[in-house]
């Protein structure tokens, strides 16, 4: 396995943008932790966990979230309010390791590992999550601590086992976490051996569907519509997410979109490229991302922040692979298409800082004022 080597300028810059960007979303947790309709959900299932695990009416109504993010946010309001804002940064910097772990399996040279690490937690995408008393920020944590795992050659048949663990945890913190299940697969498959390649993908599958569909069965809260059975179309709204990770809002829809498109036809090719080449690690990846953004697009039409929302679950995935498709042209590049990587590379990492600066700004001045 590579690990990080960052020179002595590297240390210094790597430090001082990791405390600008923890110090910028301490801000705005602190300033008050955001709260959406389903926030309040969780916060009063957290406050009457019992009621809540039984089934039972709180405030006159049942509420019908999955289980593990309630019973994870209980354990911090101890200590009030904060407790949120404890539980955020305690995901980020858990997230912060972990993408750190996984760009270490997947990208080849320093340089490039560098810039993905400070994007994916310099990010607007990121800081979205670990702002608002979601459910995704913990979801992420489960999605990469799963990915790492899969990666390590350590404790073949304890890993699996954990992994499924972690992807039932997965299901029982968000619905929505289904529609990873796919992707998880793969790579549990990708990354298996003899009876290990078939028999721990299935017995996720089942364990994670089974979870699924007992939560809502045990506590009798079956809805008309669930996100796995709600047939509808693909939707564009996920497409100019994309877009918007790569430049501003305020450019031209069909130029941003065309440019994701683009983006996504070479991640294609690199795709190709690799299963050729067998690099299962990052083939994982890819498989994780594209399955789950599909499937996302294709049973959630939604407006932009909500699908941004939604698809920070494979953000860090997204520039992970991205700037693992640039390091893989630097290296094997000419001079000229070798220094274009990297001016792009350089222009995604100052786009995302001055994006993420811009709107942790205005959170703060919202909040706090």
């Amino acid at each position: 396995m590579r690990h990080l080597n960052f020179n002595k300028k590297n240390n210094s810059l790597w430090i001082i943008l990791s405390l600008i960007s923890f110090i910028l979303l301490l801000f705005t947790n602190v300033g008050g932790v955001g709260f959406t309709y389903d926030s309040f959900d969780y916060a009063e299932a957290a406050s009457n966990l019992d009621l809540f695990l039984k089934g039972n009416f709180i405030n006159e109504r049942v509420i019908k979230r999955p289980p593990v993010y309630p019973i994870i946010v209980s354990l911090f309001f101890w200590i009030g309010d904060d407790g949120l804002t404890l539980l955020n940064m305690i995901l980020y910097v858990a997230n912060f390791y972990l993408v750190i772990k996984i760009v270490d399996f997947v990208i080849e040279d320093e340089q490039s590992k560098f810039l993905a690490i400070v994007c994916v937690m310099f990010s607007v995408t990121i800081h979205l999550v670990h702002a608002f008393a979601w459910t995704e920020g913990l979801v992420v944590c489960l999605m990469l601590l799963q990915i790492k795992l899969a990666f390590d050659d350590r404790l073949v048949d304890f890993k699996y086992l954990l992994i499924i663990t972690l992807g039932v945890l997965s299901v029982l913190t968000k619905k929505g976490a289904m529609l990873l299940v796919p992707g998880m697969v793969l790579m549990i498959y990708l990354s298996g051996v003899g009876v290990r390649r078939w028999a721990y993908p299935l017995l996720y599958c089942i364990l994670c569907w089974g979870a699924y569909q007992l939560w809502d069965g045990l506590i009798n809260l079956r809805e008309p519509v669930d996100i796995v059975t709600a047939k509808r179309f693909l939707s564009l709204e996920y497409l100019n997410v994309l877009s918007v990770w790569l430049m501003p809002l305020n450019v031209p829809s069909l130029i941003r979109n065309t440019v994701a498109i683009i983006i996504l036809l070479l991640l294609t090719i690199f795709y190709i490229k690799n299963l050729v080449k067998k690099n299962s690690h990052l083939n994982s990846l890819l498989l994780i991302f594209v399955s789950y953004t599909l499937l996302r697009s294709y049973y959630s039409n939604v407006y932009f922040h909500e699908a941004e929302r939604y698809l920070s679950l494979v953000y860090p995935l997204f520039i992970i692979i991205l700037f693992s498709l640039l390091s893989s042209l630097r290296i094997s590049s000419n001079k000229i298409l070798s220094r274009l990587c990297w001016i792009f590379g350089l222009y995604i990492l100052c786009y995302t800082i001055i994006r993420a600066i811009k709107n942790d700004y205005q959170w703060i001045i919202d909040r706090l004022f």
